[in-house]
């Protein structure tokens, strides 16, 4: 093959034969694309120069030192006889040594694609609106949440087992102590809530605004002390009972008082008939043999009628301690207005004493916080702000997607309102996020200076250039088992909210089986950028608390808006159902919708592929529009490759200048078509070029 190189310095170029560089059988460039994304390409990190270029560079180098500069360029002769660069590279003088006839210096690869492997995982740090420009603000409508107050009662004397009892007069407004054991106010505005209800004028909640509060209780009280009813009012107005009237339950005890423990019924029948206080016929006392019982070894024993209507003793099979429990518990709404006051009384006709053994009553309704202001950012101003801080190049992103146009990038703290908010972000980050969200992914253009994100379908789509290779050896085809998953997982970290309304939040992970079992490999696809709803929300509710740190401070996440009135709206195009709450957003980005922006590339393995849903680490009985979160998926015929690799040499060295050619060669049996993966160049072999192409078609010939 012929070939020439050049070296430029200081603007003046110098032409030589390849025989000027000493290890010349190993010049090599390669040029190679990982994971389907765009092709990067490499070459020979070091050179060995002889004879005129020894003698310049170490001139060069003698005069300048290691400010000196040069530039290697490779051409090679094509069909037409006309010589053009295969690749150039700066020469890094900080690497230079020699002898006395080789003078041996490293290339440098100040390429888009170095640089970027180089501080990819690097996280910058940029203050919103002075580091990284903002564009319209996004006014977040907030989401309905439930809020709650927990209360018990704490009136009487503790005992020993944590009960509380005591003795109230006849009363019919017997204001009890109780205690607020927990509450989650989140929007705030809806209801005043008192740690307690003091004696006198005082209440639990009072309501700010007209609602619906829904109530959830649990009462439980020793039934041998007995307890008068508890009635839940709003002011002077009863809204419900939520404890009856419990009288005292008589155990088969010592004249004392302390209750006896028997071994046997027979024992309790016994102590019963020759006690000469007792007499049996309290044990069929119609009125209240429900409340008479025995001690046997631990186990209540108490009365019931036979079908001949003769009292017998029957084994209930609890224990004392749960025998005598009297348990009360439901759930009720109540319509509270503006002005509604909620608290709790004993009602009594007469003096009584009580033992509350345990007792929770919870109030929840729903609230809906201020529209908040959010500084946003544009997807390609991140991207842009994160090279700039590189010093690489210049980007540019393909609208392919229509979702791309109107997404909005949104720091924590800015979620937050701290001023002077920072976003954190890395190249990998937003990579991970645009692949998984989109289906993008980028190719470099080295020539223009240019990072170019796109749709992975347009790496490999039918309408490409085609090149056809005539002169193919050594050929083999063989399977890419890279591309061949049984499990599949696709959407965003779970999140653990210290909030009862995270359990609705859909946007996290979802787990896939493709039924392809002769592997346990899987296939991965996770944004590091956010898009639960709660998370927002919940961020939102802390602007309070702008002075301290959150562990979600550094988390990046996005949102669809729609402008208008010279700000981002909230969206809510795509319906979620079956929820707690329908003001949900980012339905747009579910998982689902992140598995048919990656269909192509999820399903290589199989014309149809079926994706079997097994679980999520989210609420998976939510609708998204007219698809259930658990709905498994079909992908049918959204192939862009297939499974297979081809391999090959041929003496054909000129590389298309668009990389994403479809490539074409024949041989004895089969046709194929596809696209580069790999191909290496040694300028100093007969079959220079070895080539592997992720095949897209194969026909016989």
């Amino acid at each position: 093959m012929l070939t020439k190189f050049k070296l430029k310095i200081n603007d003046v170029t110098y032409d030589f034969s390849n025989h000027c560089v000493n290890n010349w059988e190993n010049i090599a460039c390669s040029f190679e694309r990982s994971n389907l994304s765009g092709i990067v390409r490499s070459f020979t990190s070091q050179f060995e120069f002889i004879g005129e270029a020894y003698d310049l560079l170490l001139n060069h180098f003698n005069k300048y030192g290691f400010k000196a500069k040069a530039v290697f360029e490779l051409y090679t002769i094509n069909d037409n006889w006309e010589y053009q660069r295969a690749f150039y590279c700066d020469l890094d003088f900080s690497t230079i040594s020699w002898t006395r006839t080789v003078l041996k210096i490293n290339a440098i690869d100040n390429s888009i694609a170095a640089i970027i492997k180089a501080n990819k995982s690097t996280k910058y740090e940029f203050i919103v609106g002075e580091d990284i420009p903002t564009t319209y603000p996004y006014y977040f409508d907030r989401l309905e949440v439930t809020e709650t107050a927990t209360y018990s009662i704490t009136d009487g004397v503790s005992d020993d087992n944590g009960a509380l009892s005591g003795t109230y007069k006849k009363s019919n407004n017997y204001r009890i102590y109780v205690g607020q054991i927990g509450k989650e106010i989140g929007a705030g505005g809806y209801m005043i809530t008192h740690e307690d209800q003091e004696y006198g004028d005082g209440y639990m909640l009072n309501c700010i605004r007209q609602n619906t509060i829904t109530v959830d209780y649990k009462i439980e009280v020793d039934r041998r002390v007995g307890c008068a009813q508890l009635l839940l009012m709003d002011r002077d107005n009863v809204l419900a009972q939520l404890s009856p009237n419990y009288n005292s339950a008589f155990c088969v005890q010592f004249v004392y008082g302390n209750i006896k423990v028997f071994n046997t019924i027979d024992e309790v029948k016994n102590y019963i008939e020759n006690d000469a206080v007792l007499s049996h016929s309290w044990a069929v006392d119609t009125d209240l043999w429900r409340h008479r019982f025995a001690d046997v070894d631990g186990v209540a024993w108490d009365i019931r009628i036979d079908a001949n209507g003769n009292n017998e003793w029957n084994c209930t099979g609890e224990s004392v301690a749960e025998y005598i429990k009297g348990v009360t518990s439901g759930a009720f709404t109540i319509s509270a207005t503006g002005d509604s006051k909620i608290w709790l009384k004993y009602d009594s006709e007469v003096d009584s004493t009580f033992c509350i053994l345990s007792s929770e009553i919870k109030f929840s309704w729903k609230a809906r916080g201020n529209t908040a202001r959010i500084n946003a950012i544009s997807p390609i101003t991140v991207i842009e702000s994160i090279m700039g801080k590189m010093g690489a190049c210049d980007v540019n992103i393909s609208s392919f997607d229509k979702r791309l146009e109107n997404t909005l990038i949104l720091a924590a703290e800015s979620i937050r309102g701290i001023n002077n908010a920072r976003l954190y972000t890395s190249f990998s980050d937003f990579c991970s996020w645009l692949e998984t969200v989109f289906g993008y992914t980028y190719y470099i253009e080295e020539e223009n200076n240019l990072l170019q994100f796109v749709h992975r379908r347009e790496l490999f789509k039918d309408s490409a250039a085609l090149k056809t290779i005539k002169n193919v050896v050594d050929t083999e085809y063989s399977v890419d088992e890279s591309t061949l998953y049984y499990n599949v997982i696709v959407g965003y970290d779970k999140q653990d909210y210290d909030s009862v309304n995270g359990r609705d939040e859909f946007n996290f992970s979802n787990y896939y089986t493709t039924g392809f079992d002769i592997t346990d490999k899987k296939i991965e696809l996770k944004s590091k950028y956010r898009a639960d709803s709660f998370g927002i929300e919940l961020l939102v509710q802390k602007r309070s608390e702008s002075t301290t740190d959150n562990e979600s401070d550094e988390d990046v996440f996005f949102v669809l808006g729609r402008l208008s009135n010279g700000g981002y709206r909230t969206v809510r195009d795509v319906t979620v159902q079956s929820s707690c709450s329908n003001t949900l957003i980012n339905g747009e980005f579910c998982p689902m919708a992140c598995i048919r922006s990656n269909a192509e590339f999820i399903g290589m393995m199989a014309d149809r592929l079926e994706l079997v849903f097994t679980s999520s680490d989210g609420n998976s009985d939510v609708v998204i529009g007219d698809n259930k979160m658990s709905d498994s998926l079909n992908l049918e015929n959204l192939r862009m490759l297939t499974s297979g690799l081809l391999k090959f040499k041929t003496d054909d060295v000129e590389i298309p200048k668009d990389l994403n050619s479809i490539i074409r060669i024949n041989t004895s049996k089969c046709i194929y078509t596809g696209f580069i993966k790999k191909v290496e160049v040694r300028y100093s072999r007969q079959t220079s070029a070895e080539y592997t192409l992720l095949v897209k078609s194969k026909e016989l010939c």
